[in-house]
């Protein structure tokens, strides 16, 4: 069985007002030319498909165009992510085909989506997990429902359960609930005891955790053990367990350690911080009989590159410099190193990297708040518009010393 993974789309993002729109319909494209060269039984989307809290009908109607294309070539399992909700994907309640499936809410995980093999059998199960709310989802995953539609207590809330507390619920963690997530898809497993190859998707933080280490969230998102996949978080010990696990909500396509089952971040098809790599990929994921997992990397060609710059201004705007001379049209931040800030740095910097988003001094923001050395101190007001002057291009004497006039008349003090 083939499948092909992408995720964090964010149609309707822009990069600090630059209009994104453009290169999206591009990789759109790329992703469509993909499914017709490969024809995936599935294309699996990870999550973060829009970007703004309500997005606008120009990106529902480019994601409503590409699901109507792809739909023609393969099955599409989607779910929602952290930038997504129910009522984002609300349009696609108009999806009623048996080729599109939009996941977004909890009390849709521990439900298979069947994927046809060649011969039309049933040739894999995918289970999707949208991103689970902590405060919003706890309840519905505190239950369960059983093959006779009999709803049960999550196995860790059984013992709490009392005369005066009926129903408690789960604690509103995240990592509380993919667990209770990934048992419902063991008990759905165990009662179906198939030997198809056997999927996952969620859009969350999953990484190697450390106990005695504290792990900072990542997006917002806190950090999930991947050791919990190994035995669907206690409900089928010794089980091979699922073969591939599809995740989104990095920006960076790679697999992730410190478990037995296959499990890659798909990635962005955009590179949308200057931090993110240049290189960007969906990946082509196949599961044979065996169980024996290949995962390929299938390259997106890129618009636009991103790259943190540093040095002197002299050698960034230097044409001649071979360091710097294939990113003047790359979406950029830049340090400078002088230990002095140059007069009118931002001006011509911004005059060869005409996509300069950010300028910093290596001793501090160009907000004018630090002097040369390592020394710092408050500016009064006259040096702080007298920086202000210098970047913005004027610096001759008789200007400044204007400035210092005006400065004395109007303050009625002496600048020392």
């Amino acid at each position: 069985m083939k499948f092909l993974h992408t995720s964090d789309w964010h149609l309707g993002r822009d990069f600090m007002n630059y209009d994104l729109a453009p290169y999206q319909d591009d990789f759109l494209e790329q992703i469509l030319t993909q499914i017709e060269a490969h024809r995936p039984d599935a294309l699996l989307i990870t999550g973060d498909v829009l970007d703004k809290p309500n997005p606008s009908d120009a990106d529902l109607d480019k994601l409503s165009g590409f699901l109507n294309e792809a739909r023609q070539m393969t099955r599409i399992i989607l779910i929602a992510g952290n930038h997504d909700g129910a009522s984002r994907l609300g349009f696609a309640k108009g999806f009623t085909l048996p080729e599109v499936n939009i996941v977004t809410k909890a009390a849709q995980v521990g439900t298979a989506i069947e994927v046809p093999g060649p011969d039309g059998e049933l040739g894999a199960l995918v289970y999707p997990i949208p991103y689970l709310s902590p405060y919003q989802d706890r309840a519905e995953l505190s239950t369960w429902v059983d093959e006779d539609e009999v709803r049960h207590l999550d196995d860790t809330l059984e013992q709490r359960a009392s005369k005066d507390d009926p129903a408690p619920l789960l604690p509103a963690k995240p990592e509380v609930l993919f667990a209770a997530a990934l048992r419902r898809i063991g008990r759905d497993l165990e009662q179906r005891n198939t030997e198809v190859p056997v999927l996952a998707m969620a859009h969350d933080y999953l990484t190697q955790v450390d106990p005695d280490e504290e792990v900072e969230p990542l997006g917002n998102l806190y950090p999930i053990p991947v050791s919990l996949l190994d035995d669907f978080a206690g409900i089928l010990k010794g089980s091979r367990g699922l073969d591939y696990l599809a995740l989104g909500h990095i920006h960076g396509a790679f697999p992730v350690q410190g478990t037995s089952v296959t499990t890659w971040y798909a990635g962005s098809p955009l590179p949308y911080r200057v931090s993110e790599s240049n290189e960007k990929c969906t990946l082509l994921v196949e599961v044979d009989p065996n169980h024996q997992v290949e995962v390929q990397k299938l390259p997106l060609k890129l618009p636009y590159q991103v790259i943190r710059l540093q040095g002197s201004i002299e050698d960034l705007t230097n044409p001649d410099d071979s360091r710097f001379q294939s990113w003047h049209q790359a979406f950029c931040s830049i340090n400078l190193t002088e230990t002095t800030l140059p007069p009118n740095a931002y001006n011509r910097l911004k005059a060869v990297f005409p996509r300069m988003l950010k300028l910093t001094h290596s001793q501090g923001t160009l907000s004018g708040t630090l002097q040369s050395g390592s020394e710092f101190r408050e500016l009064s007001e006259l040096e702080i518009a007298t920086e202000f002057l210098r970047t913005c291009g004027i610096d001759e004497e008789e200007d400044l010393a204007l400035l210092k006039k005006i400065y004395e008349d109007t303050v009625g003090g002496t600048e020392k």
